[in-house]
């Protein structure tokens, strides 16, 4: 006997349809017009600065190519290139060895006045450079003859030989005289030797501190040297008697003028006595 299936009745199948709604809000036109206005302020801005840059940065790139132009120009002129040698030969008259540490009153004994072949000095941003073989540029006549024997240093920045007022010369380098300042430095650092470094005030003190310490020393050592030679010298010889001293009639002479000068010895301190206002004259007598 077969069994028939069980057949089970579907349940219906429900479709549950969502209905979604997209709200779109409408633009508020308060929030657009600040937006413009930052937008607006923004590229204003970097417009204003780019033409800033523009305007300080293309001159100071044309004043930069012009001093380099006149540099190249001034070697052309004095034959000077810069494939010689910088360096001034050690038996030269130019030549100076050079040392740590220059005072302004060492830089002042070589301006170039004292000889026609002789080292010419000058100081630039804290080094100091032997500028013998310039001594068309720096020497006595020269364009820039102030400099020799000085601190050149606000004579580059400037680029002007003239002398500054007592308020200028206090006030800081802008940007554009460190420009001009670095310019020059690498033109003399390319061209001459540097010879040592500009000592500041500080340092001029204790340089002074440390010769005068030294002086010292060298005189202490000099009496002592002095003493060791007076004690490892031999004694004098005896003195030699002289054999008219032992003539009678001398003799007697010798000793007359012994007691003469002893007399005069005498009556000057009575005299001294008489006059002296200690001595109650009246109650001595």
């Amino acid at each position: 006997m077969r069994v028939a299936p069980l057949l089970l009745p579907r349940a219906p199948s429900v479709t549950l349809a969502r209905s979604s709604t997209v709200c779109l809000a409408a633009p508020d036109p308060a929030n657009n017009a600040v937006g413009s206005i930052l937008e607006g302020g923004a590229m204003l801005i970097g417009g204003t600065l780019g033409l800033a840059a523009l305007v300080v940065g293309i001159p100071f790139l044309l004043w930069l190519w012009q001093q380099q132009y006149v540099l190249s120009l001034r070697r052309q002129r004095y034959n000077t290139s810069g494939t010689k040698s910088k360096s001034v030969a050690p038996d030269s008259p130019g030549y100076i060895a050079p040392r740590e540490m220059w005072t302004l009153e060492e830089l002042s004994l070589f301006d170039g006045r004292g000889s026609d072949d002789g080292p010419i000095l000058l100081a630039a941003d804290g080094l100091v450079f032997n500028v013998a073989r310039g001594r068309n540029f720096y020497g006595p006549g020269g364009e820039y003859e102030v400099m020799a024997g000085a601190d050149a240093t606000r004579y580059l920045a400037r680029n002007s030989v003239e002398s500054e007022t007592e308020a200028e010369a206090a006030s800081p380098l802008n940007l554009a005289q460190r420009g001009a300042l670095a310019t020059w430095v690498f033109s003399l650092k390319s061209r001459y030797d540097i010879v040592g470094k500009l000592a500041s005030e500080e340092e001029e003190a204790s340089m002074r501190k440390r010769e005068e310490y030294m002086d010292r020393l060298e005189a202490i050592s000099a009496d002592f040297e002095r003493e060791q030679q007076a004690a490892e010298a031999p004694p004098p010889p005896p003195r030699q008697r002289n054999p008219y001293l032992e003539e009678p009639r001398l003799r007697e002479w010798l000793d007359e003028q012994e007691e003469i000068r002893a007399t005069e010895e005498a009556r000057e301190r009575l005299q001294k006595m008489w006059n002296s206002p200690d001595v109650d004259v009246d109650a001595e007598s």
